[in-house]
């Protein structure tokens, strides 16, 4: 199903050379329209009040406001705004912050343009998801702590990543099983709150 509007994305990077790339790469896209960017974290929460972007393509390393700052803000007075997190960052407290503070995708920069691409598209039809590194800490930590995870999967160049405790071969063990399969991004709804 096709969005009958184009996604507007807000990029939010204190570098002006990886605006630059990031507008360029989205720009080709028909259907994504880049409607501002911002140097720092105040300046993107005042420009995403004002311009209303479907998602923000939010760096954590900022000035006067850091990524897991905007984030926050953006879901706090900005719901229908969604955050996807594109740093250099892929500690596990970078990471389960930028959760926590409701980022709807976590890129480490380097993705390519296809990555980004799937995860503005997730995020802009209200799914969650993750690089693959980032997908599979993220269901290492949601095992670990035998937490349930109530998202779901979505296929890109894989197969069988999860398997419901009801497909499951034991149905009573009552958790989600993770295979080893050649996962490319794991998407949940309600992955801040599982966690």
């Amino acid at each position: 199903m096709t969005r009958p509007e184009p996604i507007r994305v807000l990029i939010v990077d204190d570098h002006p050379i990886v605006r630059d790339g990031l507008r360029s790469v989205l720009e080709r896209r028909a259907d994504i329209i880049v409607v501002g960017e911002a140097d720092n974290g105040r300046d993107a929460v005042s420009r995403a009040l004002h311009l209303q972007p479907d998602v923000a393509l939010v760096d954590l390393d900022m000035p006067q406001l850091d990524g897991v700052g905007v984030v926050k803000e953006l879901r706090r007075s900005l719901a229908v705004c969604r955050c996807v997190v594109l740093t250099m960052h892929d500690d596990d407290r970078h990471i389960f912050d930028a959760i926590a503070a409701g980022a709807a995708g976590y890129l480490v920069k380097g993705a390519s343009g296809d990555d980004i691409e799937r995860a503005i598209r997730a995020a802009a039809s209200g799914q969650i998801l993750f690089g693959e590194e980032i997908a599979e800490r993220v269901a290492q930590a949601a095992v670990a702590t035998r937490k349930e995870f109530k998202g779901t999967v979505l296929f890109v160049e894989t197969h069988d990543f999860v398997r419901k405790p009801e497909d499951s071969p034991n149905p009573g063990h009552g958790h989600h099983e993770f295979g080893n399969a050649e996962t490319y991004f794991l998407v949940g709804d309600a992955l801040g709150k599982a966690l």
